[in-house]
């Protein structure tokens, strides 16, 4: 005997119920969809690259900012686009680094140091036929890794004359994860955002607001991998892996026909920012700034020790901090004098135009 089954009549009210039910659900998805911010999303709540929105993946260079934002250029740096062939009688600074050399701030590239060392220098350059130009291309969250490896794939093209490297905070993170290797690929991992990960949430506007969008992914989501244990100090290896970095491109900079300076980086005094949490982080700092001035007195490039300078203290850097690192316009307004100062004694063309003013 066979499994007695519903009657047609009862059948009828149930499947009329799971269509209304379904009819509802699909009513309220559009609704959701058509006014996310109503119910607590973001406009961009199905998009895995909300968190980093700045930001896409780069074949060599792991990551740059995306072109698509009117303030990048086609390279991925924030600022004017890519310098062509130089032209007669033009001097072009390249300076290399992360978030402290790109701006560091939210003021845009017009609050850089970069900025600024270009508007204080060129008048200096006025009536001597030649000209100053600074390419601004630092990049939030590189550490030397990438920008050695930017330089000698496109940075070294642009045939620069002076090369100011203002690396430090970034190399120090690696060196703050378990299992340390000198290319960094313990730290680091190839760009990864899947939508599938985000499971319902990336395909149902309703889901997300009922039970929470999670959280945004952000950069070091897509970049950076998981840190599955702590490490008992700073991996002694990473100090040699941010000095062969930078003496990499400092040496080749040099055989190629530039003046290197290296820029130590300031950082905030333990009364601005005290948390225990960033003491290593200062003593990584402290001890490739020390690697910086070791290279200068080696090789004999050009030392610019913001580090000491800020030490001693200045009207502009007074509450310029906004972090352990970075500071606002009138911090990168004081790097930008100070680099400048430096120049005017260690970089010949500058020291020649200066003395006739």
């Amino acid at each position: 005997m066979g499994v007695p089954s519903s009657p047609p009549s009862r059948r009828r009210p149930l499947l009329a119920v799971a269509l209304g039910l379904a009819a509802a659900l699909l009513a309220a998805e559009l609704v959701v969809r058509l006014a996310p911010e109503r119910f607590g999303l973001p406009p961009s709540w199905n998009s895995v690259q909300a968190g980093a929105p700045d930001f896409e993946a780069r074949p060599h260079l792991l990551y740059t900012h995306r072109p698509a934002d009117p303030a990048v250029n086609e390279r991925g740096f924030l600022g004017a686009e890519w310098p062509g062939e130089k032209g007669a009688g033009v001097l072009r600074v390249l300076c290399l680094g992360a978030s402290t050399t790109e701006v560091g701030n939210d003021g845009g590239p017009e609050a850089s140091y970069p900025f600024f060392l270009e508007r204080g220098l060129n008048p200096y350059f006025e009536g001597s036929g030649e000209s100053v130009e600074v390419v601004n291309l630092g990049l939030a969250g590189w550490t030397t890794a990438e920008t050695l490896v930017h330089w000698f794939l496109a940075a070294k093209d642009l045939e620069p004359d002076l090369v100011l490297i203002h690396h430090a905070a970034n190399d120090v993170a690696p060196r703050m994860w378990p299992g340390f290797r000198s290319d960094y690929a313990h730290y680091r991992r190839p760009w990864s955002l899947e939508r599938g990960d985000r499971g319902l949430f990336s395909g149902s506007a309703l889901v997300a607001a009922i039970a929470g969008a999670p959280p945004t992914p952000t950069l070091d989501d897509a970049v950076v991998r998981p840190k599955r244990s702590e490490v008992a100090e700073l991996a002694p290896a990473g100090r040699a892996a941010f000095r062969r970095n930078v003496e990499s491109i400092a040496r080749d900079a040099t055989a190629q026909g530039a003046r290197v300076a290296l820029v130590t980086l300031p950082i905030a005094s333990r009364a601005q920012f005290g948390s225990a949490d960033l003491e290593p982080w200062r003593m990584g700092i402290a001890e490739h700034n020390d690697e910086l001035r070791s290279l200068c007195a080696q090789e004999g490039y050009l030392l610019i020790d913001l580090a000491a300078e800020a030490e001693a203290g200045h009207e502009l850097l007074d509450g310029a901090f906004i972090d352990l690192v970075h500071v606002d316009a009138d911090g990168n307004l004081w790097k930008a004098l100070a680099i400048g100062a430096a120049l005017a004694q260690g970089w010949e063309p500058f020291a020649r135009v200066a003395q006739t003013h």
